[in-house]
């Protein structure tokens, strides 16, 4: 999928200044969660890659009734992706081997 070119100045939420490109987090349950780094030119992919995991949360955490606040996402997702999320998970592109410390949904708070 072609992404819109990025906004200039545009802060996007999850994604910071890294070495020398982006990186980009995630924060559940109180804990921060490395998603992984992005060269400078891939500034909307990385966003992009937060809200694929924000969505993906949001959603597991409404099934089990906890109580999640209103996250922002950068609204880069279409409705059919963001309903292919919370239908069938993370999309294999967007999946991240590093992440060692994603909780399973079994075990996020009841």
């Amino acid at each position: 999928m072609d992404l819109p070119p990025p906004i200039p100045n545009k802060k996007y939420y999850g994604v910071n200044k890294h070495k020398e490109g982006w990186g980009v987090t995630i924060s559940i349950d109180g804990k921060s969660i490395w998603l992984g780094s992005f060269p400078t030119d891939k500034l909307l992919e990385a966003a992009k890659t937060y809200d694929v995991y924000r969505i993906y949360y949001n959603h597991k955490l409404k099934e089990k009734n906890i109580d999640s606040r209103q996250f922002f996402t950068n609204g880069l997702l279409s409705v059919e992706e963001i309903s292919n999320i919370e239908t069938n998970g993370i999309p294999g592109d967007y999946q991240r081997d590093n992440i060692a410390e994603v909780k399973p949904i079994s075990e996020l708070p009841k």
